[in-house]
């Protein structure tokens, strides 16, 4: 589950402090999983800090619109855009549950559709709930 998302200043994604595309963000996860080491629960990370065993990725959702020419009303979906983590792993003197994941925004998000935007993390084969994302306009 995400816990928070934070910009890349360390501040809190929100609706008053949205990110930017090209930023790097970075997502708060818990159960991610099994870590490669296999600590038990509660372990204080060391320096490196585990990683997740299973791949790791961030979607990005966004509204998607597509409008036909003749009498129809426009048909409305949700499309995504799939991002590689730059960072995914404990964080060094936190509990090994808690994992950060560092992801740079797509820079191609804001023109892919308007908002609102969401964000969901993948660990294998299971994804997170979508959290709301909020992402500054662009000029």
């Amino acid at each position: 589950n995400i816990m928070a998302v934070l910009n890349s200043d360390g501040s809190v994604n929100s609706s008053s402090n949205p990110a930017s595309t090209g930023d790097t963000v970075t997502i708060l996860v818990s159960g991610a999983g099994a870590l490669n080491p296999n600590l038990p629960d509660g372990t204080i990370a060391a320096s490196p800090a585990p990683a997740p065993a299973a791949r790791i990725q961030v979607d990005f959702f966004f509204t998607l619109f597509a409008f036909c020419l003749v009498d129809c009303p426009p048909n409305i979906g949700i499309g995504t855009l799939t991002a590689t983590p730059a960072y995914a792993g404990g964080i060094p003197g936190a509990v090994i549950d808690i994992l950060r994941v560092d992801v740079p925004v797509p820079a191609n998000l804001y023109m892919a559709g308007p908002p609102p935007f969401g964000v969901a993390v993948g660990v294998g084969n299971s994804t997170s709930p979508t959290l709301q994302f909020y992402l500054a306009a662009q000029n």
